[in-house]
């Protein structure tokens, strides 16, 4: 029999399966460490690595035995049997926190409010769909609960659009001015029909209304600016003169061609005060408001007929007349005249 002296112990020992391990599974080499030096290896490093794992064991706990429970609705004191409080489990080994006396109508409190209610699907939610089950909150509460919670959501909905408005304001402007631009020069019968709809409903009076209300000081300041340029230009207009030229133009507004009582006629600076133009009677002409808000400082003078527009009202005609008889200023703010 061939011997092999192992590289741990230096016992010799008999080559064989007993005292020394295969190498690979083909069975030709046997490993240099015998089998009792290699067994004494891996538990010595198995309990290197398990030392710092090695939990001491806590005492059991013991629960102290409880005899007697107060009453949750009554407080009190009474001892814990099936004839005093009614049991909560098939076994018999919990109890409910209200005396039988108290819960002979079936009530529960609710864990929000604190009432007692009748513990009915009339006053407590079911918890699931096979109505086995109350919830711990009355409806009441839970409704109140999810108001309260569509409310959080519905300000966070708010505050995140408000920051992504701010964050992307020119964006959203751009892209609107594009919007609009559009639908103005492909659809102006659409623009016309979303306009006269608007006008019917008095929705765009109404927000004027509610936005000079909260901007009364930006509306100070526009009267007082109007004021100070009718101080220092020439002032002789006189309000026969203006009823003078509604009548030379048969109450017609000379930019959409409608007349009175449809629409509210004011006067119009064919040069505006805002670019040195006076309060004369030569340098007005009769516009309703929407036609004048919409020259705002242009210099059209719609008394000549090459300048109206050849069609009605019409959002896209009229802008095209501005922007072909109108010269631009820059740095003059834009304000109607």
């Amino acid at each position: 029999m061939e011997l092999r002296k192992c590289t741990v112990c230096g016992v010799e020992k008999t080559l064989c399966l007993e005292n020394f391990e295969r190498t690979d599974s083909k069975d030709v080499r046997y490993r240099g460490t015998c089998r009792a030096c290699r067994t004494d290896k891996q538990n010595a490093r198995y309990a290197e690595k398990i030392k710092y794992r090695v939990k001491v064991p806590k005492p059991p706990k013991v629960k102290p035995i409880v005899t007697t429970r107060q009453c949750k609705k009554c407080g009190a004191v009474k001892d814990i049997n099936a004839a005093n409080f009614r049991p909560t489990a098939i076994n018999v080994t919990r109890f409910s926190k209200t005396c039988t006396e108290c819960s002979t109508e079936s009530q529960r409190e609710c864990k929000k409010c604190g009432s007692w209610k009748p513990l009915t699907s009339s006053y407590f939610p079911y918890t699931d769909a096979r109505h086995k089950y109350f919830l711990r909150k009355c409806k009441a509460c839970t409704l109140q609960d999810h108001r309260d919670a569509h409310q959080r959501s519905l300000e966070q909905r708010t505050a995140r659009r408000k920051a992504y408005r701010e964050a992307k304001a020119e964006q959203i402007r751009a892209k609107k001015r594009a919007d609009y631009i559009k639908l103005r020069d492909e659809f102006p019968e659409r623009l016309q029909a979303a306009r006269d709809k608007a006008a019917a409903t008095g929705l765009p009076a109404k927000y004027a209304r509610e936005w000079r209300k909260v901007n009364r000081d930006l509306v100070a300041m526009y009267h007082a600016t109007r004021k100070h340029r009718l101080r220092n230009c020439v002032n002789t207009l006189t309000t026969a003169e203006w009823k003078e030229v509604k009548e030379q133009y048969n109450y017609q507004c000379l930019c959409c061609k409608k007349y009175e009582p449809e629409i509210k006629l004011g006067i119009d600076h064919v040069i505006p005060l805002a670019l040195g133009g006076n309060n004369t009677r030569e340098n007005i002409q009769p516009l309703c408001f929407k036609c004048n808000s919409r020259k705002n400082i242009k210099t059209t003078d719609y008394r000549i007929a090459e300048n109206r527009p050849t069609s009605s009202r019409s959002g896209n005609s009229v802008c095209q007349a501005a922007q072909q008889n109108s010269t631009s200023y820059v740095g003059i703010a834009s304000s109607p005249c």
